[in-house]
């Protein structure tokens, strides 16, 4: 049904506070339709509109037209979250797995058709992604952001450098953890004109983290935290064609 749509509206651009650039979200599960919104309303907010594969169970019929119809309304409109998860045990039945696929492969090729960055969720399903999203994605350079990055350097390395995709990865908040190896790994990994920075928060109050990462990032990279502010800020501006 349409209460299925998620809306996930980031705040960027915001000049008086540079670090904050993606730390503001919120996920709307109302029902939406393509009246509800106003095209470039809110300059600052970027809206992202898409079936998360965690909804693609109960989505009914013509969901791909009434996407279409609302990302043709708002032309800054991103598409997003879409993906794969093979985690969520709901998730993980043949038909389910199939599901997933085709909504993943539609709104995919939607967003290359009408020249869209995409917010990408991929949770233990990377061997599907790099099957489905090649042929849809060959020569064609839309912005990806793999939201809430948790994957391995390895995987940073094969979709920069084998797949050539225009790719971003986001790290969260909740999931970085400075003291522990594997985010400092993680984060070296990740080519400093890729990097963006994320709260995968719900509220206003959650969303202050962000100073926190951006802090213990900084500090991780040895860099000074307005170096790295900066830095994101030039990255946000390159995710959304600005």
């Amino acid at each position: 049904s349409e209460s299925d749509w998620e809306a996930v509206c980031r705040e960027v651009l915001c000049p008086e506070r540079n670090a904050e650039a993606l730390g503001r979200n919120f996920e709307q599960n109302a029902e939406l339709r393509s009246g509800d919104f106003k095209p470039n309303a809110e300059p600052q907010v970027v809206p992202f509109l898409g079936i998360h594969p965690w909804a693609v169970l109960s989505a009914e019929e013509g969901w791909e037209e009434r996407l279409e119809a609302l990302l043709c309304r708002m032309p800054i409109a991103g598409v997003g979250e879409i993906g794969l998860d093979a985690w969520k045990p709901e998730l993980q039945s043949d038909a389910a797995v199939c599901r997933q696929k085709t909504f993943f492969q539609r709104q995919l090729a939607l967003a290359v058709e009408l020249d869209r960055p995409v917010s990408i969720h991929c949770v233990r399903a990377w061997d599907h992604l790099w099957k489905l999203a090649r042929p849809i994605l060959a020569g064609k350079p839309i912005p990806l952001l793999f939201h809430a990055f948790s994957g391995s350097p390895q995987i940073v390395s094969q979709i920069l450098q084998k797949e050539k995709w225009n790719a971003f990865f986001s790290i969260a908040s909740f999931r970085f953890h400075p003291d522990r190896p594997k985010s400092r790994e993680l984060l070296h990994a990740i080519p400093r004109e890729r990097l963006l920075l994320e709260t995968d928060a719900e509220s206003a109050e959650e969303a202050l983290s962000l100073e926190t990462l951006c802090r213990n990032a900084a500090e991780c990279l040895r860099i000074p935290e307005s170096e790295l502010s900066d830095r994101i800020l030039k990255n946000v501006r390159l995710f959304f064609g600005r």
